[in-house]
C-alpha cells in the first residue's frame, strides 16, 4: 500500500513538471518591418526627434535587414537629444510575463553605418523602472567596431514579482557621437523557455499531494479497500 501511494504521489508530481515544461512558448516577437511595428513602444525622453533617432529603416548600403523587409536603427546625436540617451525605446511586457518562470531574450545586432572611433554604446534590458535603476537583465556593449554583419545575442532572465509595478523592455543607444555607427536590432524575440515552478512552489505543490495521498490512504483503509 505504502509503494502504491509513493508512485501515484510520484506519478503525479512528474506529469504536472512535464506538462509545464511542454508549455515553453514564444511571447513576443518584432523583426521591426514597418514603422506600424512601433506602434505600442514608447520614447525615452527626446530619443524620437529629428537627430536622436529610433526609428524603422529598410536597410543601408552596409547593412541589410537580417529577416524581412526592415530592421530598428539608432542615429543618436549628442548635438540634439540630452545625455545619456541618444535612441531609446521601450515597451511594458507586464502582461507577457508569469513572475517566477525563465525567459530567453535573443535579438541580432549590426552597425549600419560606419566604423567609428567613438565608443557608442547598444543597450538591451529588462526593467522594473528607468533603464539603469531597475535593471533585471541588461545586455550593453559597444559598438564601434563592427559595421554591416549581424551577430546573434541571447540573454536569459527570471521575471520578477514587482507588486503592480510594470515590467519594461528598454533598447538603447546610450552614448554620444553615435550617428555615424548607426546600430540596429532585428528579429528580437522573448520566450518563455521554461513553466515548471520556481523551487518553493514545486515544494509545496509536493506537500499538496503528498496531504491528498494519505487522505486518500486513510479513507481507503478506513473503509477496508
Amino acid at each position: 500500500m505504502a509503494k502504491d501511494l509513493r508512485a501515484r504521489v510520484s506519478a503525479i508530481l512528474m506529469g504536472a513538471i512535464l506538462s509545464a515544461s511542454a508549455d515553453a512558448a514564444l511571447i513576443y516577437s518584432n523583426g521591426f518591418d514597418e514603422a506600424s511595428d512601433l506602434a505600442n513602444w514608447e520614447p525615452e525622453s527626446a530619443s524620437l526627434s529629428s537627430d536622436g533617432e529610433a526609428a524603422i529603416s529598410n536597410g543601408s548600403p552596409t547593412l541589410a535587414p537580417q529577416q524581412g523587409e526592415g530592421y530598428l536603427v539608432f542615429t543618436g546625436n549628442s548635438s540634439s537629444v540630452s545625455d545619456p540617451w541618444y535612441g531609446g525605446i521601450f515597451l511594458d511586457i507586464t502582461n507577457l510575463l508569469i513572475p517566477g518562470l525563465e525567459y530567453q531574450l535573443s535579438y541580432y545586432w549590426g552597425g549600419s553605418g560606419e566604423v567609428s572611433s567613438t565608443n557608442p554604446i547598444l543597450e538591451v534590458g529588462v526593467t522594473t523602472g528607468d533603464f539603469g535603476t531597475g535593471n533585471v537583465i541588461e545586455d550593453r556593449f559597444f559598438t564601434n567596431t563592427q559595421v554591416g554583419v549581424w551577430t546573434r545575442r541571447v540573454v536569459n532572465f527570471i521575471a520578477l514579482d514587482v507588486q503592480g509595478d510594470p515590467t519594461y523592455l528598454d533598447l538603447a543607444e546610450v552614448s554620444s557621437n553615435s550617428q555615424s555607427v548607426d546600430p540596429a536590432i532585428d528579429n528580437l524575440t522573448i520566450t518563455r523557455i521554461s513553466s515548471v515552478p520556481a523551487p518553493g512552489t514545486l515544494a509545496l505543490m509536493l506537500l499538496g499531494l503528498i496531504g491528498t495521498g494519505l487522505r486518500w490512504r486513510q479513507v481507503s483503509l478506513g473503509s477496508g479497500v
